[in-house]
C-alpha cells in the first residue's frame, strides 16, 4: 500500500497487533494497522496498551512482543 507522508509516497506495511493475557492467549480481535515500518508498529503498540503484552505481526512474521510497563 502506498500513502502520502510529508508530500512523498511511502510504502506502508500491514501489521496486526494482538493483546495477550497472562497465559499468552489472544484477547479479542487483532488491531489492524498500515504503518511505514517495524519501529512505527512497536511505537503504536506501546501507545495502545500499557497493561498487556502485545504481539506485533506482519503477515506470518513475528515482529516483536511489547511487554507491559509495570
Amino acid at each position: 500500500m502506498l500513502s502520502l507522508v510529508s508530500g512523498r509516497e511511502v510504502i506502508m506495511t500491514e501489521y496486526r497487533l494482538f493483546r495477550l493475557d497472562a497465559t499468552s492467549r489472544i484477547m479479542g480481535p487483532a488491531i489492524e494497522l498500515d504503518l511505514p515500518d517495524d519501529d512505527a508498529a512497536i511505537a503504536k503498540a506501546v501507545e495502545i496498551d500499557h497493561a498487556h503484552t502485545i504481539e506485533i505481526w506482519s503477515r506470518a512474521r513475528l515482529v516483536s512482543r511489547v511487554n507491559p510497563n509495570r
